[in-house]
This record gives C-alpha cells, structure tokens and sequence, in this order.
C-alpha cells in the first residue's frame, strides 16, 4: 500500500462477514466525471507488469454471480467482456455477454444475450425457442419494442426463418378475445397470410400468393379472402 493503492500480487481479495458483505469505493470530487470505478483489467502476458495486446475472443473480464448450492459456492449468472479483435492503439473491439442458469439445472450457464461490438444485441430464445422483449409480471402495465433508424437509410424489423419453419409476428394476450398473426406459411408455398391464433396454415382470414394476376401490385400478387360474409 502507498497511500493510495493497495496492490495484491496473490491473486484473490476475500470479504467476508455475517450478514453483509461487500466492496465499497467513495469518491469526493465536485467534478463532473470523476466518480468511484471498478476496473477489470487484461494483459496477454503472463509475467506481471508486461503489456501485450488481447487478441480476438479473449476474454477481458468477468462479473459472476455466486451462492452457495450447500456444499460450495457456485456460479448462478455472469456477465463477461470479450474481445472481438486483436486490440492496438486505433483498434479495441469488445462485446458483452450475459450468462443465467435455468432452474433444475447446476453448473450450466447459458448465453442469453450478446451485445455486439456492432451495437448489435441478440437475445437467445429458451429450450421452447421463446424470446419475450418488454414487461413481464405484474410490476409493469404496458410493453413495447421499437426499431429506430438514423439517417435516410431503411428502417427493417427482420424475421428470420431457419430451415423449413414460417416466419410470423403473433399478437396474443390473456385481454383479448381472439389472438392474430401475420406471416409467411413457408410449407405452403411460401403463402403471406393473415389469420386468427397463432399458427400459420390455419383459421386463415386472408392470403396472398406470387400467382401471377389478380390485384394491380408492383408483384401482380394474387389476393384471396377466405370466409369473407357480406
């Protein structure tokens, strides 16, 4: 220690005491900018004090979440910062990643959301392949996701569809009397349809197909309406 930094070359600092516990840096300052910080830091060297530059996938730190499973302290969720290039003085490419545990499982993190060096955020659907954006619970009333653009480029909400599946939006609720969904029907030739539930290929209200003729379109896409009562 000299006065301002304690320095620990043994590895670990522990804490440890009945009831809470924790680390608690105080910074007084009337500047904007300076405040209390927690640096986790990475050298590519294995010899203290020499500096060589992280290389892409490595990782430059972590926050994990541990508690006790009765036996020995086990890590719950983590987040960890990883680099997506070999860093220099113009090039420092990091994205971040978020671990939970499912319940009923142990010692089995799994990635749930990746933000990307792009800005870019994926969030990993569940084992049933679900991914829910906004409120959850009874704390909040109201949920909504919005896509923005910058500049005079195209805005584009994307629905992937791997393999043979349909791709579809579903609006659904415990509040409404009938759920809808707009999709593509992809074991149906591709068929864009309009329809009550959630499943495409079914209970279908409208559709439209790449047939030539029918309705003057920029495609000439063929309408048909289906149930249609007057």
């Amino acid at each position: 220690f000299d006065g301002s930094t304690l320095t620990v070359q043994a590895g670990y600092i522990d804490v440890k005491r009945a009831g809470y516990s924790g680390i608690s840096p105080q910074a007084y300052s009337t500047t904007a900018a300076e405040a209390a910080f927690l640096n986790l830091e990475r050298s590519n060297h294995g010899t203290l004090g020499t500096h060589t530059a992280v290389d892409d996938n490595d990782v430059l730190g972590y926050v994990s979440f541990r508690g006790s499973d009765g036996d020995s302290f086990e890590t719950g969720a983590q987040i960890t910062g990883m680099a997506t290039e070999t860093w220099s003085g113009s090039a420092m490419g990091t994205e971040l990643l978020f671990y939970t545990t499912a319940n009923t499982t142990h010692q089995s993190l799994v990635e749930r959301m990746r933000i990307h060096a792009t800005g870019e955020i994926d969030l990993k659907a569940n084992a049933l392949g679900i991914t829910n954006v906004g409120a959850s619970g009874s704390d909040w009333t109201a949920s909504a996701l919005t896509v923005f653009g910058s500049g005079n480029d195209a805005t584009t909400l994307t629905v992937g569809v791997p393999g043979t599946g349909d791709g579809i939006l579903a609006f659904s609720g415990s509040g409404l009397t009938t759920n809808w969904h707009v999709g593509v029907d992809n074991n149906n030739n591709d068929l864009f349809v309009i329809g009550t539930g959630v499943v495409p290929g079914t209970n279908r209200v409208l559709q439209l197909s790449s047939l030539t003729g029918g309705v003057n379109s920029d495609s000439r896409m063929a309408v048909q309406i289906l149930g249609f009562t007057a």
